[in-house]
């Protein structure tokens, strides 16, 4: 049967299980169980959607840059040194601390570019969704409330273009904003009374480390992290925090200091970025990607604000304010207005990208999932009247099928331009070129990775040391360029959809490969031959 139509049938068998748990945990509540039903029978079609976001959103991947940016994980695996110095190292996509690339190692278990490239993208929406994973766990209550907010949770993520980036493309983000998350949820469920205080407040310190060690823009996280119990006129607990942090920023500094060189990372991760120059000119460049965070910015804000004075207005004073203070959502909520300076300058740096923004909206929106079922509990813990829980839950059973019904056709919709099939990806297709042994011999300045798997060889990344060469202040010698180009190749090839930026951008580091030519056994690669050595002027007089 065809992939896509069995992939419809079985959501059209979701959709009839959802309606039919709906129906049956109806008959067994009675009638003012109704909205809890349709909320519980959510969970059969939000089961089938979750993974087919998933799948269709690898579709939307660049594949050389997600293929180079797994390299760096399973290059390390291998013993291979990953932090180019100045004039030593091939230079690949390393202007972030260790922990991303820690973070994916796992993909070096398959043996494969097709493989690392699926896994990777497995492990990304994991990091993205880890900390509402862990919601029922830390939060308490119900499990379906959880579930069914990781699901509106990862729909968001395909409407947001900041969150489908970093969603469902493998880099930094998706760890880093993960144990962000995570740090905050771990941390007020240690500090909230009548739970477990140790571990879980261990697990947010590491997790808060983890996500500064994984990219640098998630510094904010850690003042935030001392800032609210300082709101909370909690002096002690902030400099508790303080230590704590302090400490494990120590540790996690120790270890990247053992395992890498200390000035290849000074180089990589503060020399290289801080070298690259801002767009534009202050405040219009400012003004203009703030025009860009605020529309997606401002739906969260809406939605955290009307809950608020829904909150306020049914639960009593102090009851509303203590929940205020025990909650994850506003910490998460001051956690992105934090971050919002620093997602507009990397955005208005050289080199940035709309997954520059993905930190405010993601925790914005975390915030506003969060706090959707932190009202479930509330409201059923401090006895809220009846008509104010049942039209809570009325407000969410609906949003909950009208965002399931949107995404449901949204899927069927693009089921019909096909699922992605990474096996006749470039980089696959490099990996089979290279392990072949055809000839001529080829070098693809933008599939490190497909070197690494089929060789065992690390060469440089062209994207990455054009990045690196954009500030002006770190040149790449010729010596150093030459040491980690292979030298036996006949032909450069390059990804034939990125050739025009990628190839003007890459060409000048590899000025032996100037004659176009054409390989048979590479369909989709736009191939430059070694030029052929001028002949000497001949002698009349022979």
């Amino acid at each position: 049967m065809n992939l896509v139509l069995a992939l419809e049938w079985a959501g059209g068998l979701a959709l009839l299980v959802a309606v039919a748990w709906c129906a049956w945990s109806w008959h067994r509540t009675g009638a003012g169980g109704l909205w809890s039903a349709l909320l519980h029978g959510a969970i059969p079609l939000y089961a089938y959607l979750i993974p087919m976001a998933f799948l269709l959103g690898a579709k939307g991947h660049c594949e050389d840059w997600d293929a180079a940016r797994l390299c760096v994980s399973v290059a390390w695996s291998k013993g291979i040194p990953i932090y180019a110095g100045l004039n030593e190292g091939a230079i690949q996509t390393t202007m972030y601390p260790p922990g991303w690339v820690l973070a994916y190692l796992p993909v070096a278990l398959a043996h494969t570019p097709t493989g690392v490239l699926w896994l990777g993208n497995v492990m990304c929406l994991f990091y993205f969704v880890l900390p509402l994973l862990c919601l029922r766990r830390l939060l308490g209550g119900a499990r379906a409330p959880a579930f069914l907010a990781t699901g509106l949770f990862i729909f968001i993520a395909t409407q947001v273009e900041s969150l489908r980036w970093a969603c469902f493309s493998p880099h930094a983000d998706a760890p880093a904003l993960g144990f962000g998350l995570l740090a905050v949820m771990s941390t007020q469920a240690g500090w909230r009374p009548g739970t477990p205080r140790r571990w879980p407040l261990a697990l947010g310190i590491l997790c808060a480390g983890l996500a500064v060690w994984s990219k640098q823009t998630m510094l904010p996280i850690l003042p935030g992290l001392i800032l609210w119990p300082l709101l909370q006129r909690q002096p002690r607990r902030a400099l508790q925090m303080t230590i704590a942090l302090a400490v494990i920023g120590v540790v996690l500094a120790g270890l990247s200091a053992c395992m890498f060189p200390v000035d290849a990372l000074w180089l990589n991760l503060l020399v290289i970025p801080g070298h690259h120059p801002w767009l534009g000119t202050i405040p219009f460049n400012l003004l203009k990607v703030f025009l860009e965070l605020a529309p997606a910015a401002l739906i969260a804000l809406v939605v955290i604000v009307g809950n608020t004075v829904v909150s306020a207005a049914v639960l009593p004073r102090r009851q509303f304010l203590d929940w205020v203070w025990t909650s994850t959502w506003a910490p998460a909520l001051m956690m992105a207005l934090l971050l919002i300076p620093f997602s507009l300058m990397g955005l208005v740096k050289m080199g940035g990208a709309m997954n520059s923004l993905s930190p405010t909206h993601y925790f914005l929106y975390a915030a506003a999932v969060i706090q959707w079922v932190e009202m479930i509990k509330a409201f059923a813990d401090h006895a809220a009247p009846a008509p104010a829980r049942h039209g809570l839950l009325a407000g969410l059973a609906v949003v909950v099928w009208l965002v399931g019904g949107l995404w449901g056709l949204q899927t069927l919709q693009n089921l019909r331009y096909g699922i992605p099939d990474l096996r006749e990806g470039l980089c696959q297709r490099a990996y089979d070129y290279l392990r072949s042994g055809q000839t001529p011999s080829a070098f693809f300045p933008t599939y490190p990775l497909a070197h690494v798997l089929a060789e065992g060889h690390l060469y440089h990344y062209a994207d990455a040391m054009a990045d690196r060469d954009d500030g002006g202040r770190v040149p790449i010698s010729p010596e150093l360029c030459a040491r980690y180009t292979p030298a036996d190749r006949d032909v450069a090839c390059w990804d034939a959809r990125q050739f025009g930026a990628g190839f003007r951008r890459g060409t000048r580091y590899f000025p032996a490969f100037t004659e176009p030519v054409a390989v048979a056994g590479l369909p989709g690669f736009r191939c430059f031959a070694r030029a052929q050595p001028p002949r000497p002027p001949r002698n009349p007089s022979e």
